[in-house]
Order: C-alpha cells, then structure tokens, then sequence
C-alpha cells in the first residue's frame, strides 16, 4: 500500500512537494497522533492535501493444506522481491533477526543467489541479541552485514524523521529505520527490503505464544 498526497491536480508520494504559502493547518489531525500515533484516512496536517492509497486486494478461497500454503507463501514473496528489486544488482535489507525479515532474507539467499546483499541490524546500548542472531543469518547466506548503533542522540532527529514520512507519527520504529536508510543511503543501496506487519500474520511476537498457552 503506498500513500500519495494530492492537491488540486497535483499528485505526489512526498508531502513536501505540495507545501506551499496559503495552505491552512487541519488541527483536528492531532487527535488522532494523540490517541492512535498517526493521522488517520485520507487527512493529512494541512486541509487542501489529501492522501488517497492504491492497494489490490485479491479473493481466494480458504486454504487449509500446509503444504500449499507453504509453497504459495515462497511463490508471492519471490514475485514481490522480483517487482522490488528491479534491475539492481546491490540491494539492501533490513534485518532484525524476527520472523518477517528472515523471512526475506531465506528467500534471498536461496533463490536469488546472483545479488549482492547487504543487511542492516539496528540496536540499542546493552541490547544486541537482535545483531547476533541477524549476523548468524547473514554469514549463513554470504550477505554483507552492517550494525548500526542508536543511541540519545539519535532522539533528537525527530524533526529530521517527520520531514522524511511528511506527517507527525510517534512510532518509535520510526527512528532505527530512519537511520539504518541513512546508513544504506551511504552504502550506494537505493532499493531496500523490509519485514513490517508479518509478525502479526506469523504470528512472530511472543505474545501470541503467550495466548496459545
């Protein structure tokens, strides 16, 4: 799914592009960041932009055989890494070591052994469970890892993050990625996939093993 922010006749995928004097501030916006940590539907701060989204959703019919499941899972995410990556031949891919990065990088290393790969694992001080097991799968694959630290510092580029999204969000992954794209961005890495949201569809967190017991 990819916003676009439109004004008038102009569309574009940064918010920046539409800026211009005159335009008035939404303040019922900040409800929503308030309560939900983002700006809801097609609203954006100021009221003469909206966004509108392209997403295609197809129907199927319940599958309940593990096997085919399994098998479709590796046929949509080898044609959705294939329409991503394009024609390059260096990309990167952001690593944490959770179930829907490994996802990718499973996929990466086995079927698309002709790229050169470079992984990306954020952490945080007295927190690096997350880079050994990212670097484990890095090495099992021939992919070239690289450890970007966070620290305090890094809070205060908030303003720096929101400019980037083009709206206000409190998402505090906000800041790892905005700073492992800054490290690919150095790196010549201009394509770069991630895992975000199939934790909830694998059920990767904890949480849902806690709920099973």
């Amino acid at each position: 799914m990819k916003p676009i922010f439109c004004h008038n006749e102009k569309e574009s995928d940064n918010i920046s592009d539409l800026v211009s004097p005159g335009l008035t501030i939404d303040h019922s916006v900040f409800k929503d960041v308030i309560k939900y940590g983002f700006i809801l539907g097609p609203k954006t701060p100021f009221r003469e932009i909206h966004r509108k989204h392209k997403i295609v959703v197809k129907k199927k019919e319940t599958l309940r055989d593990v096997e085919e499941i399994k098998n479709l899972f590796i046929l949509y995410l080898k044609e959705s890494i294939m329409k991503s990556i394009g024609k390059n031949e260096k990309i990167g891919l952001f690593l944490s070591g959770g179930v829907d990065s490994t996802s990718l990088a499973i996929i990466l290393g086995n079927y698309f052994k002709g790229l050169e790969v470079h992984t990306f694992t954020a952490y945080f001080e007295n927190n690096t469970e997350e880079v050994e097991k990212a670097r484990e799968i890095s090495e099992k694959y021939n992919f070239i890892h690289h450890v970007v630290k966070i620290n305090e510092n890094d809070f205060f580029n908030w303003w720096e993050i929101i400019k980037a999204i083009g709206m206000p969000i409190d998402d505090m992954a906000s800041l790892p990625l905005f700073k492992l794209a800054k490290e690919a961005s150095i790196s010549g890495i201009s394509v770069v996939l991630l895992g975000d949201r199939n934790d909830e569809l694998w059920c990767g967190y904890d949480e849902y093993y806690n709920l099973k017991k």
